[in-house]
């Protein structure tokens, strides 16, 4: 008996591959067995799709020929905005000795997205970014999730992907973080830094000043000015709380680079030559300690207003009419 089955179900199988061969929303990963169609039905309406494996035999009922295909083989999302190429103005980085291809993925994409080459909103294709960087889309795809981890990417399964605007309630407690937690991590520092610590502080504030003087590039100077952060953070023996904050601050930062890269704000060293001489003279004035940290976080606020008027689609989480509202709330948080 099982052994008719199967003879008629390979007989069924010749007669369709002519099929498959005409219409590609036909069959695919299986069969149609017209032998068990009722007479007069055509084929391509309901049948009854086979899959083998070995011994098993698993029948589905009821699937139409039309929506197989989308239903066996996932297809990437193909709407108008996403199919387009990426921006002329992207950039490729060069790739670093023994850089694994997701940490080059990684650091491309990163740096076009804080650098606006790629702004919030714009559309992200793993395949055109793949073959712009010469490697395979696994690493492409690993790369974009952890941006979407940093909140830098918005992933919408079997659709598209897109680098994401700024939460402005995000935002919001970002600053608040910074606020509460810097000055703690700062004092705990004043008079007990070590003298390596010191000299690469002052070592970072004189490359501050040089990238300052012609600000060629904004994303070095973004990057040096936040070690100088971080080093204060790890003497501190507070590593972990400063990876926490690098991502729960995303949001400031992205805010910081818009900020440099149209104008709104001047870069100084004021601020961390401050918080260098609290530091390296024990100077115990935790008043004066906050002013400082807060001013530097109220650089990159204080123009938000005016961001968010000239780049409304760079923000989400408040409505236009609010925007100059929120952005004097934010404000207040300092």
């Amino acid at each position: 008996m099982v052994n008719s089955f199967f003879k008629v179900l390979q007989k069924s199988l010749k007669n369709i591959l002519t099929i498959v061969g005409k219409s590609t929303k036909d069959v695919a990963m299986g069969c149609i067995c017209s032998s068990f169609c009722r007479p007069r039905v055509p084929l391509i309406k309901p049948y009854v799709l086979v899959i083998l494996s070995n011994r098993f035999l698993c029948i589905t009922l009821s699937i139409r020929a039309g929506g197989l295909m989308s239903a066996l083989m996932p297809q990437e999302h193909t709407s108008s905005h996403k199919a387009q190429a990426l921006p002329p103005q992207f950039v490729i980085l060069k790739r670093f000795r023994n850089e694994t291809s997701s940490a080059y993925a990684y650091r491309v994409l990163e740096y076009n997205i804080l650098m606006l080459h790629m702004p919030p909103g714009a559309w992200i294709r793993e395949r055109n970014i793949a073959e712009k960087l010469n490697i395979s889309r696994t690493p492409v795809h690993e790369a974009i999730g952890l941006l979407r981890d940093r909140r830098l990417v918005d992933v919408t399964p079997q659709s598209a992907t897109h680098v994401s605007r700024i939460d402005v309630q995000t935002l919001r407690q970002g600053i608040f973080l910074r606020s509460v937690v810097e000055p703690t991590v700062m004092g705990q520092l004043i008079g007990n830094a070590s003298p390596d610590l010191l000299a690469n502080l002052r070592e970072n504030i004189a490359v501050q000043k040089q990238l300052i003087k012609t600000l060629d590039d904004v994303h070095l100077y973004a990057r040096v000015s936040s070690e100088f952060l971080e080093m204060l953070y790890r003497e501190a023996h507070k590593g972990y709380v400063w990876d926490v904050l690098y991502q729960a601050t995303v949001s400031l930062e992205r805010l910081r680079y818009i900020s440099l890269l149209h104008g709104f704000i001047t870069p100084t060293t004021h601020s961390y030559q401050e918080l260098y001489t609290f530091i390296a003279l024990g100077i115990q004035n935790t008043v004066g300690l906050n002013q400082t940290i807060h001013r530097e976080i109220h650089a990159y606020v204080q123009h938000l207003d005016s961001v968010m008027q000239q780049f409304p689609d760079y923000f989400v989480g408040t409505s236009v009419d609010d925007k100059t509202v929120e952005a004097a709330e934010l404000r207040s948080l300092l």
